[in-house]
């Protein structure tokens, strides 16, 4: 289950996926994922309305709160993740062991040698699957070039996958290290979009939103923030598709993020 978190598998949870247990008085459930394609951000690239489930997809809110896929309908919530995502106690464990993963099985460096191997092994009887199976797109074009997307991904996903945490903390609790402006999450976006961020410290907070052109177009500011980990839901609303900025100061901090508004594209 929390192998498809990280690979952004959008089309679950409830989808794709199997459960079964012994009929013996001992016998423990088992669970099975299937149709894995739809991981690793793959279709993300099939056009701009499918732009926000690349690397970004934040799959902890499709397993605790659901996720509405564009085309597609809602994803979730799983009904067991969300009931014991509850537990602070299960929280601290599933947040120390998806760092673990992260850093090591989940590596950019563990994960794209990975695929080096695996497409290696499979690259000399390509030419023969393009003749038997010649109705099959993926098998006609250039099928190296989901390698190089799936290397985007594993390269990206570390960072989101940080910032995905927040979902599970309690950022009231949490006092962070540094300040901190992150990528808002989806970007690019097609409704609405999240911008987090971070205070080591109580400080006076400004947040700006500007377009290509440099004019203000948002606004928020709070005096005496409290410490701790944010965030605030921004809609583009009519605004065109296209480039916009956000800035964040907070004391001596500066920082700037740039959003992708895909609507209407």
């Amino acid at each position: 289950m929390w192998h498809c978190i990280y690979v952004a598998k959008w089309d679950w949870p409830n989808n794709n996926d199997a459960s079964w247990r012994p009929r013996t008085f001992d016998g423990k459930w088992k669970w099975t994922q299937f149709d894995m394609e739809t991981g690793f951000g793959v279709a993300a690239h099939l056009g701009p309305e499918y732009a926000s489930l690349g690397p970004q997809l934040n799959m902890l809110d499709a397993v605790t709160r659901g996720v509405d896929i564009p085309n597609f309908g809602k994803y979730g919530p799983h009904p067991i993740m969300a009931r014991i995502a509850e537990n602070e106690e299960f929280n601290a464990a599933f947040t120390d062991w998806y760092y673990d993963h992260r850093n090591h099985e989940f590596h950019p460096d563990t994960m794209n040698a990975l695929l080096d191997e695996m497409a290696a092994e499979i690259r000399p009887y390509m030419a023969e699957y393009k003749h038997r199976w010649p109705f099959i797109g993926a098998m006609r074009d250039d099928w190296e070039t989901s390698l190089a997307q799936i290397k985007e991904f594993n390269d990206l996903r570390p960072e989101y996958a940080q910032q995905h945490l927040w979902t599970l903390s309690n950022s009231e609790s949490f006092i962070p290290l540094e300040y901190k402006l992150n990528q808002n999450s989806p970007n690019p976006f097609a409704y609405g979009t999240k911008i987090q961020y971070q205070l080591p410290e109580p400080a006076t907070v400004r947040l700006r939103i500007y377009n290509s052109l440099g004019q203000q177009i948002y606004s928020f500011s709070k005096q005496h923030h409290s410490s701790g980990q944010f965030s605030l839901e921004w809609s583009a609303g009519n605004l065109p598709p296209g480039v916009y900025y956000c800035s964040m100061k907070a004391g001596s901090f500066f920082s700037v993020i740039k959003l992708l508004n895909v609507s209407g594209e």
